[in-house]
């Protein structure tokens, strides 16, 4: 009797993949085209293309991704039109880029500050799979923009640094001397909200213009990218602890139509590998981090500085001036309650785990 169950379960189980196989099998065929936000050699880049090998490994080649360096087809700021017309069937960027479109763009991938909540990156992740991020998500780009896309999170590269400096800063008095690159939306409307002079450019612009002392500070990402776009070359001190981008994900648009063209078996394909492509983000900038901060405070002569005691209280209180001000938006503020809500639970619980963590490093650094 056990072994005739058994092999009942067995025949069961093969059929189901059977099926699931021929599933994949009998789908459309899909030749997509990425229009990327990233020039070629970055992370994202090396990330995207893994993410679309694996995409092409499991649907047995029925869907092939190809990825494309920034401005191929289309400048970043077109890239949700692009896709939402069909110029190109996916695209990547990120969300906040888009938030003269609509405020609560930001939300879904850098919300400033945790959205004023203390949300961090991994809590952020965890709203939008479990608190219904995704569903809001779908809401802003489909109903809110009226764009035919569908979005996923796929690269999460946060929490972003503070940014790179000539000088150490003591207060905000002294930040408030220099003119400052920021990403561009809510973040630089905070650091004005605190009255410090900021400018938007990409990298490309950026350290050029520290060079020649046309800005006097920034900020881009992270170590690892921070060390590749020469960083080191115009300024000696770094600071890590930034609340403008304490949560940073990249994303990825998909053309609707295309989507729901997609079988069962192919959507889930490309549902599991942007989860996949998570955890192999989160994964791999530690790894990456980890070296290029070595290299820059051991090679580079890059010299680490906490930002100033008053700088935490002073930016949380621009976020939420800021946050404030666009509350007035029905879809914005219907996100912030979400987030909110999700937070309160979420935060005191990761603020007690993250202190686990601290406690652990610096046990395991003293132990040496």
């Amino acid at each position: 009797m056990h072994t005739t169950l058994k092999a009942a379960k067995l025949a069961i189980a093969s059929g189901a993949m059977a099926l699931a196989m021929a599933g994949v099998a009998d789908a459309k065929n899909f030749n997509l085209q990425m229009q990327t936000n990233m020039g070629p050699g970055s992370p994202h880049e090396a990330l995207l293309k893994e993410f679309a090998q694996r995409v092409e490994t499991m649907s047995e080649g029925s869907i092939k991704i190809n990825v494309l360096p920034r401005g191929a087809i289309v400048d970043w700021p077109e890239i949700p039109d692009a896709v939402s017309k069909g110029l190109v069937e996916m695209g990547q960027s990120w969300t906040h880029f888009y938030t003269g479109k609509h405020p609560a763009a930001g939300l879904f991938n850098a919300p400033l500050g945790g959205a004023g909540t203390g949300l961090d990156q991994m809590g952020h992740l965890s709203w939008m799979i479990y608190g219904g991020g995704k569903e809001l998500n779908r809401e802003f780009w489909q109903e809110v923009l009226g764009l035919n896309v569908v979005e996923f999170q796929i690269i999460p590269d946060g929490p972003e640094a503070l940014g790179w400096f000539k000088e150490p800063i003591e207060s905000m008095d002294d930040f408030r001397k220099l003119k400052f690159r920021t990403p561009p939306g809510l973040p630089g409307e905070a650091y004005t909200e605190m009255g410090v002079s900021v400018v938007s450019m990409m990298a490309s612009e950026l350290i050029p213009a520290m060079a020649s002392g046309a800005v006097d500070a920034g900020e881009w990402i992270n170590p690892s990218t921070d060390l590749d776009i020469g960083f080191p070359d115009v300024a000696k001190y770094y600071s890590l602890q930034g609340l403008h981008q304490a949560i940073d994900i990249s994303v990825i648009l998909i053309n609707k139509d295309v989507w729901e063209s997609m079988s069962d078996s192919q959507r889930s394909i490309i549902e599991v590998a942007t989860e996949a492509t998570i955890t192999r983000a989160l994964t791999f900038f530690v790894h990456a981090n980890a070296k290029a901060l070595r290299i820059l405070t051991e090679e580079k002569g890059v010299t680490l500085f906490d930002p100033p005691a008053d700088y935490p209280d002073e930016f949380l209180a621009a976020a939420n001036a800021v946050l404030e001000r666009r509350m007035e938006d029905p879809f914005f503020a219907k996100v912030m309650k979400s987030i909110e809500e999700f937070s309160d639970t979420a935060v005191p619980y990761r603020l007690e785990t993250l202190k686990q963590s601290l406690f652990l490093g610096e046990a395991g650094l003293k132990a040496k």
